[in-house]
């Protein structure tokens, strides 16, 4: 009973494994060698053309292929397309010209009859003709399943450089250069191109799904919905445009691409997700399908197959947001807004607000096929920002609320304690300077000359606006002031303060520079939390006044390392000033200065 309990179990989880673990790419127990350019089905058997070794066979779903060159001769070696035509395969090469795999004899046959140029870089296939194109030769064309060739060719595509061809419903299709795709019905009488709008660059790849027609160029995909009377690019969720070949296949369409590996979409191009998981290599060529599985031939890595049943698009998901980092309280104005992509998603849409519940939106944009966009905003604000993934439903799928403050322009402090000309200051001193606007570090600079010539102090103060110093002699005369460094390195330099120095405190200032408390935020609002990094058996802290006036008692006991208290209550009340914490144990007595704004 154990043992079918424990594989119930093991049922049990493996269905609740998510399908996309097993949706991978599987590489074939022998493999091809040579790049793969061209992949075709006939018979249950899988034909490969590879540019080092002609033709591979595989007659078990490309789980195994087998070399078959045999009547190939060493120019014909570099097979660039296969076709099948009337129930025989066909290879173009690179050189050889075009054969026929005579499957009686199982060998290849020349057909190269009327064949005015034997570099053949695509072949096309419809009823019982071939079409052919050429290197620097145009279009050849084959009435008689291959037998004999004429040209197809006239003034139109002559010295045209052409790269691909396809036919459909007797109108054949030339893709080439710069976004050309010409098109006859008439078998090369006339010719007509249909370039126009996004189309631009080298055409590689044509498909067809009724009036649908999909193209592969070197700079993404472009989609005609009209039988090539209006085209638009449609990128979006592509990674590598440099397209190498298109298909459609049910309600999907297909996209390979050097570096890219293979995308699809379900929403006419819309969106477009990859489906890379395990294929061992992202140069893919080519691709084909049979009932149960699609085939990529890759550059480097032979030929791999994924099921077609475990090709699913995932739901959409709301996106994740990177920049401006939340909470982030020195923003530039010219904003850079960067999310991470979310697949399947058609596009992108924005929400910028002065509150949370987005009820005053100063900013939104629709439609965005990136993940970043810039935008200028009002310095020294707080913004609340979101993005919503669009779904083929149109529905939207939102990300979190993240906020961010942009930078003010910077200002200069106010010296505030020691205050100018004080006599009698105490050892250790306690300096106070007001916050700046856009600023990103202040340095305090302590000198016994008011020429400043030889610096006591230089100290850089982070995300404060008090330092303690105690290294100063009794009865001296010193002078102070501060710099305020904005996040493009300006400065504003504080008014000069000077005080004597009186006798030694009976308590130690601190501040977060020492290492004995931590306080934070410096100045403060509403929130402030004090850390004590020491221990003390039998401790007091009090909030006093700059006249020693005891405001508040918070705390009465032991104290140990990492101990905090979070002090908002008390300070709510109080009017904006300079305080002090006080710390009273046996062990040490400290005196904490933060300001209230």
């Amino acid at each position: 009973m154990k043992s079918i309990k424990n594989l119930v179990l093991i049922l049990i989880a493996i269905v609740a494994i998510p399908q996309s673990i097993f949706a991978k790419w599987e590489k074939p127990e022998t493999g091809t060698e040579g790049a793969i350019t061209s992949i075709v089905s006939l018979d249950n058997k899988l034909y490969a053309g590879s540019t080092t070794n002609g033709v591979y066979i595989s007659a078990n779903n490309g789980s195994q292929w087998i070399e078959w060159k045999t009547g190939l001769p060493t120019n014909g070696l570099n097979v660039q397309s296969l076709v099948v035509c009337a129930n025989s395969v066909y290879a173009g090469t690179n050189g050889g010209g075009i054969y026929k795999l005579n499957t009686s004899k199982n060998k290849w046959e020349p057909m190269n009859e009327g064949l005015g140029n034997l570099y053949i870089y695509s072949l096309a296939a419809e009823g019982d003709n071939i079409y052919a194109v050429t290197d620097e030769s145009g279009v050849y064309m084959s009435s008689d399943r291959g037998k004999t060739w004429r040209s197809i060719n006239n003034g139109d595509i002559i010295g045209i450089l052409l790269f691909t061809v396809s036919v459909k419903n007797g109108t054949v299709y030339a893709g080439g250069q710069y976004g050309d795709v010409y098109t006859t019905s008439d078998k090369g009488v006339t010719w007509n191109n249909i370039k126009s709008g996004d189309l631009f660059y080298n055409v590689k790849s044509i498909a067809f799904n009724n009036e649908m027609i999909l193209v592969g160029t070197a700079s993404g995909v472009v989609l005609s919905e009209n039988k090539g009377k209006t085209w638009k690019m449609v990128n979006s969720g592509i990674k590598n445009t440099d397209i190498t070949y298109v298909g459609f296949n049910g309600k999907y369409l297909y996209a390979a691409s050097k570096g890219g590996g293979i995308c699809i979409s379900n929403n006419n191009g819309e969106s477009w997700i990859t489906i890379n998981e395990g294929l061992p290599d992202l140069n893919v060529n080519t691709f084909a399908f049979n009932s149960e599985y699609i085939f990529a031939g890759t550059q480097y890595n032979s030929i791999a197959r994924r099921k077609l049943s475990e090709i699913i698009i995932p739901e959409v998901k709301p996106p994740l947001l990177v920049l401006p980092e939340n909470d982030n309280p020195a923003v530039s104005p010219e904003v850079l807004f960067s999310w991470k992509e979310s697949q399947g998603s058609k596009f992108y849409f924005i929400q910028v607000a002065l509150s949370e519940n987005f009820d005053n939106p100063i900013f939104r944009k629709d439609t965005i096929k990136t993940t970043t966009i810039k935008q200028k905003l009002e310095k020294g604000r707080k913004y609340y920002w979101r993005v919503a993934a669009i779904d083929d439903k149109n529905e939207r799928k939102w990300s979190e609320v993240w906020s961010f403050t942009t930078r003010d322009d910077l200002t200069r402090s106010k010296l505030i304690k020691p205050a100018n000309k004080a006599n009698g200051v105490a050892i250790p001193v306690s300096f106070v300077w007001s916050k700046s606007k856009g600023v990103s570090y202040y340095k305090v600079q302590i000198s016994k000359d008011k020429k400043f010539e030889e610096l006591l102090v230089n100290r850089k103060i982070d995300n404060d606006t008090t330092f303690v110093y105690k290294k100063f002699e009794i009865g001296k005369k010193y002078y102070w002031y501060v710099v305020s460094v904005g996040f493009d390195n300006s400065k504003m330099i504080s008014d000069t303060f000077s005080f004597t120095t009186g006798t030694a405190s009976v308590f130690e200032y601190a501040n977060n520079n020492n290492g004995y408390v931590s306080l934070y935020p410096n100045p403060v609002n509403t929130h402030i939390t004090l850390q004590i990094n020491f221990k003390a058996t039998n401790a007091d802290i009090a909030i006093i006044s700059t006249a020693g006036t005891v405001l508040a008692n918070v705390y009465d006991g032991i104290l140990t390392n990492g101990f905090e208290l979070h002090l908002d209550k008390y300070i709510k009340s109080l009017p904006s000033a300079l305080y002090y914490i006080r710390i009273n144990s046996k062990e040490r007595r400290l005196i904490v200065p933060f300001i209230k704004n």
